[in-house]
């Protein structure tokens, strides 16, 4: 069970609390009454009238069970009169014989539950019991154990002798309660206009009852079960009394003990990094994701009617359209943006059914500038009509220096980029800090380590400073790199994270071409004749787009082979692996290879002796040098 923050002001808004329908019973006599509200039923003890006596107990079917640990949550209200309040009330278990029926009037300094005031008088008190009195009022003869004119909290044994000190004189008699481990509330008054945390737990294998009032010490009391009580089943309650002053005494609840258990648990992360931000540095503008979880977690019923609440902290605003409800696997949906009023959520999670049910609440959040360092405290609550649970406070710090601010200027889009490009890729990118001196600005590419760029100069402050990256591809293997940048000031501040996707595309091209050279020939006399040229040189491919990738090899004549006089020869032809012969020509491409692309990217292109480039001399051609130029072209075509 945690223990909730919430601060609740006065009687006009009392905190959330279950209803009480088939809890409580009333005995007969006693001024006591459960006034039921919206979002509230609220046991009254004593009514805000003189000479109150009131008891309030379960029924039979809400009993405690010793043998089992169990906890208890609620707020405890006493009026708003300071020193003239009077006289308090009683937490009370019991196994009086009169069981739910067990009720005490007489003197209003024993709030219903101790026993006689009086010198060596026994009898009247609740039996079987133990109590924790809340006491408003300073009795100066029951209370004189303790400091004067102090309002207290303490705990006995009401029905034990042991519990009393009396004294004899000739002067006259008194009682004194002795008053087990007392404490003090803080402003000395319990009657005070506030209502009042108090939470119990108990502890079946150590036998050992734990209570707790607001934030004063944990108070651990020890109780032998047989001799207090005879039973392991008890009745539990309140009990109360006002005299000739008064107050009322009221009590709201969250949870009763043994009906069922359920637990809400709040989480908050860094919205980019994912990492928890508790007790951790945050700077303004940074982005959060709050994460609540209501869960149920073992009960005699359902959790009825649950509404998860929460109220954001004053420096942090709720991003709009971020809250979304994820189911167990994962997946989200968005919720009704209605469930956000201003600071306030309130989101109708509807009925748990027994056996582990869970629902998981997200939003973001972003953070306010603030003057000076500010922590902010964080918590959520599950609010049914039959339980109320609150996370456990998360704190982070919002520090007062500004962090930087970073963008990428393809942020989150995609760049693409060739791995044989010969040029560098520059990715172009703002920063901007307000108060800083410098910054360092840091970027990884996805399965590197990260690099540092130059220190950037913020000269002048809070105005956008351009930043580029260059990034050499020839190393990255096709596919996509997520590219992330950062900056860090001067002060250690981190900016948010900026990041694009980096297409790596592959390629393909010649790595190495021969040049052809025709031995020197004779024009024919009277018929054409075929001059060849080998593939003497190596021709090599370089395909980079991966294992498998097809590509095809094709040549056309570009410039034709003509002489320093002006004349042309007409007749090239490209030459196969048998001899056979295609002519080639300035229009169009003819077919040379094709091939796949293996595991190593160079390949070496092997040709037959037959292979190469020929000439058809006829004798009508002229004497002279001859040069022209073949274009060869590498296609890519699918796998």
């Amino acid at each position: 069970m945690e223990t909730p923050i919430l601060a609740w002001a006065s009687e006009e808004q009392p905190p959330d609390g279950i209803k009480l329908q088939s809890v409580f019973k009333i005995p007969e006599g006693a001024d006591s009454s459960v006034i039921e509200a919206e979002n509230q039923d609220i046991a009254e003890i004593t009514a805000n009238k003189k000479n109150q006596a009131g008891a309030i107990w379960n029924l039979d079917s809400y009993k405690m069970d010793l043998t089992k640990d169990f906890k208890m949550s609620m707020y405890l209200y006493f009026g708003n009169k300071g020193t003239l309040a009077a006289d308090g009330a009683a937490f009370v278990m019991q196994a009086d014989k009169d069981q739910n029926n067990a009720f005490r009037a007489g003197e209003s300094r024993r709030l219903g539950v101790w026993d006689s005031s009086r010198y060596n008088e026994f009898g009247l008190a609740i039996g079987h019991s133990f109590a924790v009195e809340f006491d408003t009022h300073y009795d100066r003869n029951f209370d004189s154990m303790l400091a004067k004119g102090r309002n207290h909290i303490a705990w006995g044994y009401p029905d034990q002798r042991e519990t009393y000190k009396d004294e004899w004189s000739l002067l006259g008699s008194q009682r004194s309660l002795l008053h087990g481990e007392p404490i003090f509330p803080n402003g000395d008054y319990l009657s005070d206009g506030k209502w009042h945390l108090f939470t119990v737990k108990w502890d079946a294998k150590m036998a050992q009852l734990t209570y707790k009032f607001d934030k004063l010490r944990e108070i651990h009391v020890p109780i032998d079960v047989a001799q207090t009580f005879g039973t392991n089943q008890v009745y539990w309650g309140f009990t109360g009394a006002t005299g000739s002053q008064f107050s009322e005494s009221k009590v709201v609840f969250e949870e009763l003990p043994g009906r069922l258990e359920g637990k809400t648990a709040e989480h908050i992360f860094d919205w980019w990094s994912k990492k928890s931000v508790k007790k951790e540095d945050v700077y303004a503008g940074q982005m959060l994701t709050y994460e609540l979880d209501t869960t149920y977690l073992t009960g005699q019923e359902e959790w009825k009617n649950v509404v998860l609440k929460k109220r954001l902290d004053k420096n942090v605003d709720y991003v709009a359209g971020s809250l979304r409800m994820v189911n167990e696997n994962g997946e989200e949906s968005g919720l009704n943006e209605s469930y956000f009023e201003g600071k306030l959520l309130q989101v109708p999670l509807g009925d748990f059914e027994q056996g582990g049910a869970n629902k998981k609440i997200r939003f973001e959040v972003r953070t306010h500038q603030v003057a000076e360092d500010y922590t902010v405290i964080e918590e959520a609550a599950s609010v049914g009509e039959n339980l109320i649970t609150h996370s456990s406070p998360i704190t982070y710090t919002l520090k007062s220096n500004v962090a930087p601010v970073i963008e990428l200027r393809s942020s989150g889009g995609v760049v693409g980029v060739e791995n044989l490009s010969v040029e560098k890729t520059r990715l172009l990118g703002s920063w901007i800090d307000p108060d800083s001196d410098w910054v360092n600005i840091y970027y990884q590419i996805s399965g590197r380590e990260s690099e540092k760029l130059e220190q950037q100069d913020n000269n002048p402050k809070n105005v956008n400073h351009n930043f580029s990256i260059d990034v050499d591809a020839e190393n990255l293997k096709p596919g996509v790199y997520q590219v992330t940048v950062y900056a860090v000031d001067r002060e250690g501040v981190k900016s948010n994270i900026d990041k694009l996707n980096l297409v790596v595309q592959g390629s393909l091209k010649f790595a190495e071409l021969p040049d052809f050279e025709f031995e020197l020939s004779e024009i024919p006399v009277d018929k054409t004749m075929m001059i060849h040229a080998a593939f003497t040189q190596k021709m090599a491919i370089l395909d980079t787009r991966g294992e498998g990738s097809s590509w095809n090899l094709k040549a056309r004549l570009k410039e034709p082979l003509i002489s320093k006089e002006g004349h042309y020869l007409d007749q090239l032809y490209y030459l196969d692996e048998t001899g056979a012969a295609r002519r080639l020509e300035q229009e169009d491409l003819i077919q040379i290879r094709a091939g796949k692309t293996a595991e190593e990217p160079l390949q070496i292109l092997n040709w037959s002796e037959k292979t190469g480039l020929g000439i058809k001399l006829s004798p009508a051609n002229y004497i002279g040098e001859y040069s022209g130029t073949v274009e060869w072209v590498l296609e890519d075509t699918p796998a």
